[in-house]
């Protein structure tokens, strides 16, 4: 896409996009110009520029982005999310442009025909599944066809979730996020899906197809000793193309195959109670449940600290009233010596430490006599890297804390961040309610809702939904009874 925008600085940053071999209007009548340069401009540009801010001055910066996806659970868990998000969005929107061109269509040949007709019989049946794949992914994402290390498969994931990330190799991916056709299809997905087929470069895909190949029959995958890449050793120049242009990903640099698709991987997660009983009975249900694994129990503060140092979880409960070192310690070394995610655990919503165990950096927040099933749910949501707030807790907790006059709250301006809008949902989320919600009350489809959450994250560097919930609270913007979107409305900039 030689016309790029020339008034867009090139983006500061290890990552690059870079210029694709089509100019904008290329693929027309299939995707019209205007989309192709909104969104390789604009979304992908974004995705790029905020990849590169997250990882500025860290020895992560100049990892490759197939890899920063491929090991996100040995990142520190604040950038997990981040990066979860937008080197999501940089490589598969790299990969989007690299399988599309002018003269696409038709059908594949060779080796990669072979290929489709042992998994699925005929083209017609891949097409199919891929199409169904796509139209049946709920809200944004993607629709893939992908090498598993024994063959091809099809799949789809959410919003800018990669393949890398569960150990597959994309090899051809459609964008369903409602920006990559709405100017041209308003809300007829299918119609887009059903036409995107005549742009694919079927060239491109067999060549991705046969790179994979050659590596799982020399039997080399991501991790072997020979291009194991630390975390802590990131090359110099690891990303490093010209700057200024957008993505194509260089025929030499395709994804490295991850090998053999491997199962799901486990949760690991340490329990800290002081009573015996309640951390026996949280074992119970969760080795129950087939992707989580319990790697260690903790009557006090302080084995909890010695624990998660040798063991290494992914999430930690923490019950508010911990022994010894308390839980709003225990929450803010948890963060900064593992990385691990806190989910806080209480008997009763007026045990006045959750909100300083919150502002210290916990994830989540549940009764303890919530249900196994929510709980599971919850502790993979933080292993994610995303919060999880009970919405009923929430409110009831936020309720109590705000009757008292001591509460700190100490300074208005990070409110001049947000929009009148921005601000009214960073509110409504203070309030404990979740998207589906929010979307109702100020009347946007759930997608739309779940964007302003996103974007008051990204403005405040809030890690997760929990901090956000923190902040309203901190800066005054949700106080008890108050009339948040009055509120809200009141505050905005005139």
């Amino acid at each position: 896409m030689p016309d790029t925008d020339a008034s867009a600085p090139p983006p500061r940053g290890a990552a690059r996009t870079t210029a694709a071999s089509y100019p904008y209007a290329a693929l027309e009548p299939t995707i019209d110009e205007l989309t192709m340069r909104i969104h390789h401009g604009k979304h992908h540009g974004t995705y790029v520029a905020n990849l590169n801010a997250a990882l500025s001055g860290t020895r992560w910066e100049n990892l490759p982005v197939e890899q920063l996806l491929a090991d996100l659970d040995r990142l520190p868990h604040e950038l997990r999310a981040t990066v979860r998000n937008n080197a999501g969005g940089h490589a598969n929107h790299a990969l989007f442009w690299e399988v599309m061109a002018p003269d696409g269509g038709g059908e594949p040949t060779g080796a990669l025909d072979d290929a489709i007709q042992a998994a699925f019989r005929s083209v017609h049946e891949l097409e199919r599944q891929v199409t169904a794949a796509a139209a049946g992914r709920f809200g944004s994402g993607w629709a893939w066809l992908v090498h598993d290390g024994a063959g091809l498969a099809v799949t789809s994931t959410a919003n800018q979730d990669s393949p890398l990330m569960a150990g597959l190799t994309p090899l051809l991916g459609i964008d369903v996020w409602e920006h990559a056709y709405y100017l041209k299809h308003q809300n007829r997905r299918a119609a887009y899906v059903e036409g995107w087929w005549n742009v694919v470069d079927w060239r491109r895909v067999a060549e991705r197809y046969e790179a994979a190949t050659d590596q799982h029959s020399n039997g080399t995958n991501r991790r072997t000793a020979d291009n194991d890449l630390s975390l802590s050793e990131a090359p110099k120049g690891a990303h490093d193309t010209p700057a200024g242009t957008l993505v194509d990903l260089e025929r030499a640099r395709v994804p490295r195959p991850l090998g053999r698709v491997a199962p799901a991987p486990t949760v690991r997660v340490l329990i800290a109670d002081g009573q015996a009983l309640v951390r026996a009975g949280f074992r119970v249900f969760l080795e129950d449940a087939s992707l989580i694994r319990v790697v260690g129990e903790a009557a006090t503060g302080d084995e909890a600290l010695e624990l998660a140092r040798r063991m290494r979880p992914q999430v930690a409960l923490v019950d508010a009233n911990l022994p010894g070192v308390d839980c709003v310690e225990v929450t803010r070394r948890l963060l900064a010596e593992t990385g691990a995610a806190v989910m806080l655990l209480t008997a009763s919503e007026r045990d006045e430490r959750i909100f300083a165990a919150l502002r210290a950096g916990a994830s989540g927040l549940l009764l303890k006599d919530t249900e196994p099933a929510e709980l599971v749910g919850a502790i993979e949501t933080l292993a994610r890297g995303d919060a999880s707030l009970s919405p009923g807790l929430t409110r009831r907790v936020i309720a109590e804390l705000l009757s008292r006059p001591q509460l700190d709250r100490p300074i208005d301006g990070l409110l001049d961040q947000l929009t009148r809008r921005a601000r009214e949902v960073m509110g409504l989320v203070a309030l404990g309610l979740s998207n589906d919600e929010i979307a109702e009350r100020i009347v946007v489809t759930r997608a739309t809702a779940k964007t302003h959450v996103s974007r008051a994250m990204t403005k405040l560097r809030a890690r997760d939904r929990a901090q956000l919930v923190v902040f309203a609270y901190a800066t005054g913007l949700a106080l008890p009874r108050a009339d948040v979107a009055a509120l809200a409305t009141s505050r905005a900039p005139r």
